[in-house]
């Protein structure tokens, strides 16, 4: 079956430090029935709350049947070991009988339940597919909603109809069933009070694919830090003026997918630079402390939130524009999903904050890294692709010069913000898990050989008003092979539907001297 959670927030988390509300977490891990983990997923920190609000997604195909969803609830600490808050247990499994049932902490039997709302609970389900039985586990608690109780000690955590609230929903691939959860907390050994209540929604619905493997289909988060202090010495201002120097952040799905190996992309000791660097372990102290700084998660300076498409993505960037230019990325794709990245140039210190060392933390391998940019739709190429002439007849066109005008780099970047409207109106392509049980309004499909579908389930076009992601893997410090770029390509389209994707190698000198030649900040200082 087809599974969507969304990770609401919590109620009612203990305080954990002297001073001070607790810091919370969620780590949540899919595992398989046959005990493997298939799946792991943290939340982002809400700082000094008891009422953190995350509202995350996570959208996961082809779940089998007795997939158990394991949450961890902590505590962010600063200078010592994360404290644990409690856990609650999620088993997803499907049958006739739509019914909410309870599972045995000890022995893992189904409890059935019995209450005033079975009979409402039924009739809702009548007529929609066989989806699904979830059993819920954690710790006996009171449930405060309609003043009802969970049921006996060994009766799990949200296992009586009125910790529940079910609605019938249909999602993109036929009829589903959608559950707001409000999931009693298991306290950790450490928590002698309550640990208050998870506040999940769960969406089932039949697979609409072929059987396959257990696979996360998105959506993207972000993270964006920004550094006041980076901001002085690159210069960098925000929309307002203000210094500011930003470190994106994304979590991308679906990495394995397309690169099964993971990060093989070793740090390059042919790269006198790299070597300097990870040869050094004070010159690699100094790399981990700078990517710390620029990606600081403190609860300040920084926002976050969801990518659904490649509207979102030209967005966030407002159109790859900064103070009336077009601008140029360094990024590294890391083990665990992420994608940094952050605004690099030709001027001293706009390099050194965007260092491929830096954007991985100095780890020693990574999936994959380089540079990109944003093309607006309309822009013509500044250099043919290799696909747009023969071998036998060599290209006609000459090289563009070394950097255009500053009259020629401002028309682009109006072109650019002009274009950003037409990404904008395109940027609701994957709509979130409903919150309320109602069907979805889009979704993404893919076509036979994985690549996202250019519309919705309604029919609406899920492109990106024509932009581009020219993205290659110019990286000195990892040189990742250019056999690897269609695996990117694949990779980016399937998180950002929509979004042209041009790779290039880094191998082709020309082509990316010309992409280059039209951002002035990439060739020389600006």
């Amino acid at each position: 079956m087809d599974v969507d959670i969304r990770i609401n927030g919590c109620e009612g988390i203990p305080r954990m430090d002297v001073v001070g509300h607790a810091d919370p977490y969620v780590i949540l891990v899919i595992t398989a029935p046959d005990g493997k983990q298939q799946f792991r997923y943290k939340t982002e920190v809400d700082y000094n709350t008891a009422d953190p609000c995350w509202d995350e997604e996570i959208s996961l195909r082809n779940v089998p049947p007795g997939t158990r969803c394991f949450f961890q609830i902590i505590d962010k600490d600063q200078l010592v070991r994360h404290d644990d808050i409690g856990t609650c247990e999620l088993l997803i499994q499907p049958d006739a009988c739509h019914e909410v049932k309870g599972c045995d902490n000890t022995s893992n039997a189904a409890c059935s339940t019995k209450s005033n709302s079975s009979s409402r609970r039924s009739s809702s389900s009548s007529g929609s597919c066989a989806l699904g039985r979830l059993s819920v586990s954690g710790a006996a608690a009171t449930v405060t909603q309609s003043t009802a109780a969970v049921g006996t000690a060994t009766v799990v955590a949200a296992a009586t109809a009125a910790a529940w609230e079910q609605k019938q929903g249909s999602g993109s691939g036929g009829e589903g069933n959608c559950w707001n959860l409000r999931l009693p907390i298991r306290p950790a050994k450490s928590v002698s009070s309550r640990a208050g209540l998870l506040l999940l929604t769960v969406r089932c619905q039949p697979a609409n694919r072929p059987q396959g493997p257990l696979e996360h289909c998105g959506p993207v988060r972000f993270r964006v830090s920004v550094s006041t202090v980076a901001g002085v010495l690159t210069g960098h201002t925000d929309e307002d003026g203000w210094l500011a120097y930003a470190a994106y952040k994304l979590r991308l799905a679906g990495v394995r997918k397309f690169f099964s190996e993971g990060a093989t992309q070793h740090w390059n000791e042919k790269y006198d630079k790299a070597r300097m660097i990870f040869h050094s372990s004070t010159m690699m102290a100094a790399v981990q402390a700078q990517h710390a700084v620029l990606y600081a998660d403190n609860g300040q300076a920084k926002f976050r939130g969801t990518l659904r498409c490649g509207g979102d993505l030209v967005s966030l960037l407002h159109g790859g524009v900064r103070a009336a230019q077009r601008r140029y990325y360094t990024y590294c794709l890391l083990e665990d999903g992420s994608m940094c990245f952050s605004e690099t140039g030709a001027a001293f210190f706009s390099d050194f904050m965007s260092k491929h060392a830096m954007h991985a933390g100095c780890a020693d391998k990574v999936v994959f890294a380089g540079e990109f940019c944003l093309l607006p739709p309309g822009m013509p190429p500044v250099f043919p692709h290799p696909a747009a002439s023969t071998s036998s007849s060599p290209s006609t066109h000459t090289p563009p010069p070394a950097v255009i005008t500053a009259a020629q780099a401002a028309a682009d970047a109006a072109a650019a913000t002009a274009a950003l409207p037409s990404a904008a109106s395109n940027s609701r392509c994957r709509s979130p898990a409903p919150t309320d049980g109602s069907s979805s309004s889009s979704s993404t499909t893919t076509t036979a050989n994985g690549a996202p579908s250019s519309t919705t389930t309604n029919g609406a076009s899920t492109t990106s008003g024509g932009w581009t992601l020219v993205i290659d893997n110019n990286s000195g410090t990892y040189a990742p092979t250019e056999a690897l770029l269609p695996a990117l390509k694949g990779l980016l389209e399937y998180n950002f539907p929509g979004l042209q994707v041009e790779v290039v190698g880094a191998g082709e000198k020309a082509r990316l001297e010309a992409y280059h030649a039209r951002i002035p900040s990439r060739v020389k200082a600006c």
